[in-house]
């Protein structure tokens, strides 16, 4: 919900520091998405997720 800022009623001001702060979130997380890429190296995420298969094989079955 739009609320008035920094003396505008109409709510756009507030609306605008959101997007702003959406843009920063999205450009840390495409450059810290590059990084990853260019290191080409393993993910912790995907060696959570081999750990996590080999250790209970009763429930990963082929």
């Amino acid at each position: 919900m739009q609320k008035p800022m920094l003396g505008d009623p109409s709510g756009l001001t507030d609306t605008m520091w959101d997007m702003i702060v959406n843009a920063l979130g999205a450009l840390t997380l495409s450059a810290l998405g590059g990084w990853y890429m260019k290191r080409r190296e393993r993910s912790f995420i995907e060696a959570w997720i081999r750990r996590l298969i080999e250790r209970p094989p009763r429930l990963f079955r082929h």
